[in-house]
């Protein structure tokens, strides 16, 4: 329980010291739960090492089997960025449920590489696993180029196929997904067929269309989207203001600004910094410094942004 305390709250160091006293100076021998426990203490990287001596435990005890420290030895290898033994310890379970399968699917997510992640995702069909809403979301989040287009739609096919689709978690990571891979037809035509949206599916849509240069059709749905009810949000904000890129757009930005000022948003780094770059992306340099000059708070992103700021506008000395 100690442990487990420890290793919940993020002290690592503590929850190990634990677990190496409990066996000095108690005697007690570690059973399933506590290497469960134990490998929750190994968060990334840095507790790989950590991490690997407790697996060469967990394999000397014959524990590698079991479904459930089986598939918290895969999570871990998976946190701490090793999907290569993640794979390994994967292949080597007698039995694989749809938890140990999405523990894969996110590690792919997090290091997509090549045709993998959805290979994979076929090989768990064909073993007669039944994803859910987690494993296509998982899988839809290795995908982020133009390339993985023909990929997106194979899944948005299984999507279909599982009667999920017009799940609104599922609907709102499509929409996302079809726009960083550059469909903003498919993104809209998926968004349109959602029967449930919310401020995320428009922020999504409304991406989509801001990133691929489409400005003037990302701030007409920015405004149906408040006719239609939906409260823009910070990110909602930073996302419709990249869509103000030139003089052309600068009294649109304004108005955008005005919204933001009503909402107390403009003290929120994210959103300052993001209506800095708009004032400076539409040539008005000194109302980019007054924003930079009034946030409580700038960081790395804020400075860099005021510096282009000065230099796309001519402004070499500032």
């Amino acid at each position: 329980a100690m442990i487990a305390a420890y290793a919940r709250n993020g002290q690592a160091k503590e929850a190990f010291r634990l677990f190496r006293q409990m066996q000095l100076e108690g005697g007690v021998i570690p059973n399933e739960i506590t290497f469960v426990t134990i490998l929750n203490a190994c968060p990334n990287a840095e507790s790989l090492p950590e991490g690997r001596l407790l697996h060469a435990r967990i394999f000397e005890r014959g524990f590698e089997s079991d479904t459930v420290v089986g598939t918290a030895v895969v999570n871990m290898y998976a946190r701490c960025g090793s999907r290569e033994d993640a794979r390994r310890v994967f292949d080597r379970l007698p039995a694989r449920d749809v938890v140990v399968w999405n523990v894969m699917t996110a590690a792919y997510a997090h290091h997509p590489h090549s045709k993998d992640p959805l290979e994979f995702f076929q090989q768990m069909e064909l073993d007669g696993v039944l994803p859910n809403r987690i494993t296509f979301i998982n899988i839809l989040n290795a995908f982020f180029s133009p390339t993985a287009l023909s990929d997106v739609k194979i899944v948005h096919a299984y999507i279909i196929r599982s009667g999920l689709d017009l799940d609104m978690l599922i609907g709102n990571q499509l929409v996302s997904i079809y726009g960083r891979c550059g469909s903003v037809e498919d993104a809209h035509g998926t968004f349109d067929r959602m029967p449930e949206r919310n401020v995320v599916s428009w922020t999504a849509l409304i991406a989509a269309y801001a990133e691929h240069g489409q400005d003037k059709a990302a701030l007409r749905l920015f405004r149906q989207m408040q006719l239609e009810g939906v409260i823009p949000n910070q990110v909602t904000f930073a996302t419709i203001l990249n869509a103000c890129s030139s003089a052309a757009e600068l009294a649109e930005g304004r108005l955008i600004h005005g919204h933001i000022i009503e909402r107390g948003l403009e003290s929120d780094v994210v959103v300052g910094t993001a209506v800095l770059s708009m004032y400076a992306k539409c040539g008005s340099v000194q109302d980019a410094f007054g924003i930079f000059n009034k946030m409580p708070e700038r960081d790395l992103v804020s400075w860099n942004a005021m510096i282009t700021a000065y230099s796309q506008n001519r402004h070499g000395k500032e």
